[in-house]
């Protein structure tokens, strides 16, 4: 039990260390919570688009392949070139 604690108070001081508690909703900054880091503008313009797109994708999809057969289910999907946090270009200053 003391464990769990110490777990939730070192998850509460990580948040407020790097200012990105995930359920703060005045606070629009994007960060990787595995990180801390935060997201380039690139990497969250993309963010803000993935809904409407993917909506837009999956309407596609069905019309494709179930309504109109132009492709059969089993033809690959091609991945997406949204960012992410593994893919966004990092800029270090020492």
């Amino acid at each position: 039990m003391r464990n769990n604690e110490q777990a939730v108070q070192d998850i509460s001081s990580c948040a407020s260390e790097f200012e990105c508690d995930p359920f703060d909703h005045t606070n629009q900054t994007i960060r990787s919570l595995q990180s801390g880091i935060t997201a380039t503008d690139a990497l969250a313009a993309d963010f803000a688009l993935v809904k409407d797109n993917d909506r837009r994708k999956m309407k596609e999809f069905v019309d494709e392949r179930v309504y109109s057969k132009t492709k059969s289910l089993n033809d690959r999907v091609p991945h997406s070139k949204l960012k992410n946090f593994s893919t966004q270009n990092w800029r270090v200053g020492i």
